[in-house]
């Protein structure tokens, strides 16, 4: 499957990042940590994606359950939530997973596999899968 940016970009999910980049409705991981107030965390979030980079880094196994029900929350409320992550109960609850590999640095780049936990877990070809 070779990766191609912009056929990402006229993706469904590539059109809604762009529209919520203009309307000024596309989080990023820092931006959500200090300026969204918990308060518009119960609103409706449909027209909002948040994008976080390895937000488990440093985090207690306890506290990544405590994120996974806020990640849940903000999709209970209609939001898009894509997670750059390697912990595997993080990228076990996923809806969806797009693998990127085989392996790390030059040895990665290009998408090995995509699709839920459990056709990512059947793919052969995927790392990951062998560990979900």
């Amino acid at each position: 499957f070779p990766w191609d940016i912009w056929k990402f970009l006229e993706s469904p999910l590539g059109k809604r990042m762009k529209q919520a980049e203009k309307e000024g409705k596309l989080y990023r991981e820092r931006q959500f940590m200090v300026g969204i107030p918990a308060s518009e965390m119960g609103k409706g979030q449909s027209d909002s994606v948040f994008v976080f980079d390895e937000p488990t880094i440093g985090l207690h196994p306890l506290d990544v359950q405590t994120l996974l029900g806020v990640f849940q929350a903000l999709v209970d409320n209609g939001a898009t939530v894509l997670v750059i992550e390697h912990d595997l109960d993080v990228i076990r609850n996923a809806d969806y997973i797009i693998d990127m590999g085989p392996g790390g640095g030059e040895e990665g780049g290009r998408v090995v596999a995509y699709g839920t936990p459990e056709q990512i877990a059947a793919n052969e070809e995927s790392v990951t899968g062998k560990y979900l």
